[in-house]
């Protein structure tokens, strides 16, 4: 609360991964809808997805995404959007 997207977004990279950055273009703005057993909306995701610059900073990453590179994704079952917007975002950068 209080924050807009960018200033949000631009926080969160920096505690995550160590790098201040600006934000660039919108890459994809979706949303998805998770329901319960009986039909009923359990979760509602709003996901916007901005190509970003670092700016300053060394990238540091947590041990569950050390080393993961766009050809090892494979394990993480990602679904094709999530992969359509990560090579959206290469060829953007």
């Amino acid at each position: 609360m209080g924050e807009t997207l960018h200033d949000g977004l631009c926080r969160e990279l920096r505690e995550e991964i160590g790098i201040d950055t600006t934000v660039g273009s919108l890459i994809e703005l979706s949303d998805r809808l998770i329901y319960d057993d009986v039909g009923r909306v359990r979760y509602y995701f709003a996901l916007t997805d901005y190509l970003c610059h670092r700016v300053s900073g060394e990238v540091r990453v947590s041990s569950d995404a050390e080393g993961v590179a766009l050809a090892d994704l494979a394990p993480y079952a990602l679904i094709d959007e999530a992969l359509s917007v990560i090579f959206r975002g290469r060829t953007l950068g």
